[in-house]
């Protein structure tokens, strides 16, 4: 069975999809292939059930993508399934053809899918991944709840990686990214990351380094400031698929609610996080080496990129030493499980 995949624009909203992927293929016997902004092609590279990834610019005018259109009804998909719920995504897909064609429904998009879903019920309580899960199962395919699939990590890649921004191949690393793409209602204090990293540094004698956008440069600056040398600003000078494979051998990341923090959990490498505006019950990362910091101040969970307040107070209320506290607590709990991970193997 041939499917194809409409991917969605974000990198965390992409990582929260992988387990609908992965149960596709499982379901068709072979990789999926995935349509993606190109940008974001190094996400499904890494992905095991991703066969083809076809990298197209969709806010491109539409006749630069006839000839990559005339290619995907040439192939001849079986099924395809839309995850983002925009009317351009399933114009696309119904030039795409396929004998079945999933999405939810909205925006006037039923007319283009043979199979236009309503929300679930209670769909605002569901995790994300659940949504995206839901329409693999529509078309008739498994439906899984299965932790995010282990990615194709090239181990000589990562160490170049690594060398090339100046950290030794036995370096401990823990990762910083105090930036957030959606805005200042979900960013901790740039200061306090940085307070928090010089704690970290001082206790276990790892190396600090900040990562971010161009646009957060300011921020992974100020992160690195007062580190001397146990600090390595690499903010906005990372791809896509540099910070995958940097995040992959990090020992503990402290991120914002953002691609990195979804990130962290598809490497498998534990990750704090200050919690604001954002209901993780929703959108959380897929993993349970995750610590959520976060206090009573304001728990409304307004998820807003604005602060109705105008105070952030969600965030600003989380001190340092609370963050300090629960990174102990969650290196605690990993060792504890690798300890009994390492005993059962060899009882």
């Amino acid at each position: 069975m041939n499917v194809l995949f409409f991917g969605l624009n974000w990198v965390g909203d992409v990582v929260m999809s992988y387990g609908a992927i992965a149960n596709a293929a499982i379901g068709a016997g072979r990789p999926v292939d995935v349509v993606t902004r190109p940008h974001l092609a190094p996400l499904y590279h890494v992905h095991p059930g991703v066969g083809k990834v076809w990298a197209v610019d969709t806010k491109a005018p539409f006749w630069r993508s006839l000839p990559t259109i005339l290619r995907w009804r040439r192939t001849g998909y079986d099924v395809v399934i839309v995850l983002p719920r925009s009317f351009r995504a399933a114009w696309l897909a119904f030039l795409a053809g396929g004998k079945m064609r999933v999405g939810y429904a909205g925006e006037g998009r039923s007319p283009l899918l043979t199979l236009a879903l309503p929300l679930p019920a209670r769909s605002e309580h569901l995790h994300e991944s659940r949504l995206h899960a839901h329409l693999v199962a529509a078309a008739g395919l498994p439906d899984f709840s299965a932790p995010l699939p282990s990615i194709k990590v090239d181990p000589g890649r990562a160490a170049a990686v690594r060398r090339r921004f100046g950290l030794a191949d036995d370096e401990d690393f823990f990762v910083v990214a105090p930036g957030a793409a959606y805005g200042e209602a979900k960013r901790w204090p740039a200061e306090r990351f940085a307070e928090t990293a010089l704690r970290l540094t001082q206790l276990l004698g790892w190396r600090a380094v900040a990562t971010g956008t161009a646009a957060e440069t300011g921020l992974t600056a100020a992160v690195v400031a007062g580190l001397g040398a146990y600090g390595l600003d690499l903010g906005g000078k990372t791809s896509l698929e540099e910070l995958i494979l940097l995040l992959s051998r990090a020992r503990l990341v402290l991120a914002n609610d953002s691609g990195t923090m979804h990130l962290a959990a598809l490497v498998k490498v534990p990750v704090a996080v200050p919690v604001g505006s954002t209901d993780m019950r929703r959108t959380g990362p897929l993993t349970d080496r995750v610590a959520f910091v976060q206090t009573d101040a304001c728990r409304q969970m307004c998820r807003r990129s604005v602060c109705p307040r105008g105070t952030t107070v969600c965030l600003t209320s989380i001190g340092v030493d609370q963050m300090m506290a629960a990174v102990t607590d969650l290196l605690g709990r990993v060792r504890g499980s690798a300890r009994a991970e390492g005993a059962s193997s060899h009882g």
